[in-house]
């Protein structure tokens, strides 16, 4: 199920930084993948809030595509640069994004 400005569980957990939500909603194969009506996915919303324990988690499901642009042709690496979060861009990097 999603809003009206088409999130899911998911992105709203990630964004608000609950971590055991975050951990039961994959465990039950909620999509890391899934876009908002901007094109934001689940980990361009925990790259956003400076979340580095969640970008981590979402980093470690095997599915998790870190390359997918929100409509504004921004990616996460992208977004972990312009908010300055150094420890996100590190994972990004390790992950083999280009920073």
């Amino acid at each position: 199920a999603k809003d009206h400005d088409g999130r899911t569980s998911l992105a709203w957990a990630v964004t608000t930084g609950h971590e055991n939500i975050v951990r039961l909603l994959l465990q039950f194969s909620a999509d890391p993948n899934s876009t908002d009506i901007f094109g934001r996915t689940p980990l361009l919303a925990a790259v956003a809030s400076g979340h580095a324990n969640l970008v981590r988690l979402l980093l470690d499901i095997e599915s998790t595509n870190p390359s997918i642009r929100d409509i504004y042709g921004r990616d996460a690496a992208f977004e972990a640069q312009k908010r300055g979060h150094e420890e996100v861009a590190c994972l990004l990097s390790k992950h083999g994004e280009v920073i």
